[in-house]
């Protein structure tokens, strides 16, 4: 029973300095909350690793204001690259200014997928580096590859705006890159910047409307 109760203890002291929600129960003894893992006993030197513990973890997990800033500068880079052939009446520095910093990095493994036909729009994307491949269902249960998303392009804007779910499957043909802007953050920014953001929503639907004209002259070409 002893020997429980230490093991019992050792667990509750590693999740209270990591912030883990544990059973208030187990089977042989009953737990106390983690904030008061202190019944079980302490010593100095537990308390000067737990408070180092506590301010390893907080320090980990907040980014310098000159990551942010080079991150902010990678996205912009990548949305004016996206852009760049697009004809605006507005300025469109603000608008990228505002949005960029909302953008999280994503890493892909390869064969893994971005999104799955039928599911609902997560995001926005951007390609920092990598290429994905675009499949679609090709009748007979299967899927076949019909495009390739290359570094500096952008996917998923249709569906983001639209809220209509996916009839595309995305893989990613290896190791693939990309900056996300997350449906919530999308929604949050046009509820809080409708005008600003709808200068950023003809941006994106100008790019993605490019985008569909390409492939439809190629397709047209090559018969």
């Amino acid at each position: 029973w002893c020997e429980n109760v230490l093991l019992q203890f050792y667990y509750l002291h590693q999740v209270a300095i990591s912030g883990i929600a544990v059973p208030q129960t187990y089977s042989l003894v009953t737990a106390p909350h983690p904030d008061n893992v202190e019944a079980y006993g302490t010593s100095p030197r537990r308390a000067m690793v737990s408070e180092a513990t506590h301010s390893a973890l907080s320090t980990s997990r907040v980014q310098s204001p000159q990551v942010e800033h080079q991150q902010q500068l990678a996205v912009t880079s990548l949305l004016r690259q996206a852009f760049q052939d697009i004809d605006s009446e507005q300025p469109v520095d603000e608008v990228l200014a505002l949005i960029a910093p909302h953008f999280v990095r994503k890493h892909l493994g390869s064969d893994q997928r971005l999104w799955q036909a039928g599911s609902a729009p997560l995001g926005m994307y951007l390609v920092e580096s990598g290429t994905l491949r675009v499949h679609v269902d090709n009748g007979t249960g299967g899927i076949e590859a019909t495009e390739s998303i290359l570094p500096g392009t952008t996917l998923g804007e249709l569906a983001l705006v639209t809220k209509k779910h996916y009839h595309t499957t995305v893989i990613a043909d290896g190791d693939v890159d990309l900056w996300e802007l997350p449906k919530r953050a999308f929604d949050d920014l046009c509820a809080t910047e409708p005008a600003q953001m709808l200068v950023f929503v003809r941006l994106a639907l100008a790019y993605s409307a490019q985008g569909m004209s390409a492939i439809t002259a190629y397709a047209f070409f090559a018969q």
